[in-house]
């Protein structure tokens, strides 16, 4: 049985098949080698999160050692799930600086491996954002993949006491009262930043992953982390989850009827939008037709993240769905976008 993300009972057992030292703490760990090994063998660390929720969701440690799995015998890397102080198997009581300091030990494991050459990290929630201060921390992490990662601590540090219950109450913490020197383990909270610490990474390679509509950590913080990174991959991976969204709320038998009508809802507004734009820019804003022309591009594009989501909600409560209208808007919309990037990087190309 598995609670709140902690391995428990005989699971740890089953799960754990690796140990590392992390100061004077020994640690379990989920190790998994690309079958037949080999040399300059590229490693991932694979950070979780805080555990919460009923049964840890995808954020639980115990998810994690498919994962590994996978990566390994599907792209033949070695890949490590490290179970930071204070989880099931692992020694100590969570802190937040004694997490990343396991990050940065298990990373410094994995690379003294047999046949490993360079170390990646990547993380889930809170996870995410150790990677990223474990990054800070030591240079020879080659990049970071951070999924739905929190700017800071803020939350938690306006109520450490709050913390320390909820890490009791997730098996993290043995000790019956507070830390010894809590003063110390609160003022953590405020001084580890992933924020902060990004700008130290860089320029080495940050990918943010983040939902637009996630609940629990705002995407204010991905924009932030990416902004101080100067990383552009948040935004086109917030494309390609908002356009995705959309597919899979398509209806293939009303998509069927109204493909003709999508197909010129895409094309016609944007073509007409371009050119009006491309005629009156020599005009009203002294620029060239060709200048005029990428500005009609932009301009002309569908914005899918106002778009995609009230057509879903649309849907939801049977809104136009009788006539195909919901659908017809986001394949419409989702064409759009598609259409216009392409003439756009045609555009580009062409001026540059």
């Amino acid at each position: 049985m598995t609670t709140a993300g902690v391995v428990t009972d005989g699971a740890a057992e089953a799960l754990e098949n690796h140990r590392f030292s992390s100061g004077d703490l020994t640690l379990a760990a989920h190790l998994e080698r690309p079958p037949g090994g080999g040399t300059g063998l590229p490693g991932v660390v694979i950070c979780h999160g805080f555990p919460s929720g009923p049964d840890g969701g995808a954020d639980s440690v115990t998810t994690f050692p498919e994962l590994a799995f996978r990566i390994a015998t599907e792209m033949g890397w070695v890949a490590m799930v490290p179970y930071l102080r204070g989880m099931d198997g692992s020694e100590g009581d969570f802190s937040l600086d004694g997490w990343r300091d396991d990050v940065v030990a298990a990373v410094a494991d994995l690379r003294s491996q047999p046949g490993v050459d360079m170390v990646w990290a990547v993380g889930f929630g809170s996870g995410a954002s150790l990677a990223i201060c474990a990054a800070a921390v030591d240079e020879e992490i080659m990049g970071v993949g951070a999924l739905a990662a929190p700017a800071d601590w803020s939350d938690w540090a306006a109520n450490p006491r709050r913390l320390l219950l909820n890490a009791r109450d997730a098996g993290l913490l043995t000790m019956e009262g507070a830390p010894p020197d809590f003063g110390r383990w609160s003022s953590a909270l405020r001084e580890i930043s992933a924020e902060r610490a990004v700008e130290s990474m860089a320029p080495r390679d940050l990918l943010l992953v983040h939902g637009t509509d996630d609940e629990i950590v705002p995407p204010l913080d991905a924009r932030v982390l990416a902004g101080q990174h100067g990383s552009a991959d948040l935004r086109m991976i917030a494309l390609i989850v908002i356009l995705l969204r959309a597919g899979f709320e398509l209806s293939l038998d009303t998509l069927r009827r109204v493909g003709g009508r999508a197909a010129l809802l895409s094309c016609v507004p944007a073509v007409v939008e371009g050119a009006a734009v491309c005629a009156l820019g020599p005009r009203l804003l002294g620029l060239t037709y060709m200048e005029s022309a990428i500005l009609g591009s932009v301009l002309s594009a569908v914005s899918p993240a106002v778009v995609v989501p009230l057509m879903i909600g649309f849907m939801d409560r049977g809104k136009g769905t009788d006539q195909g209208i919901p659908t017809l808007v986001l394949a419409a919309s989702s064409i759009d976008d598609v259409f216009v990037i392409v003439i756009y990087s045609v555009l580009i190309g062409m001026y540059t």
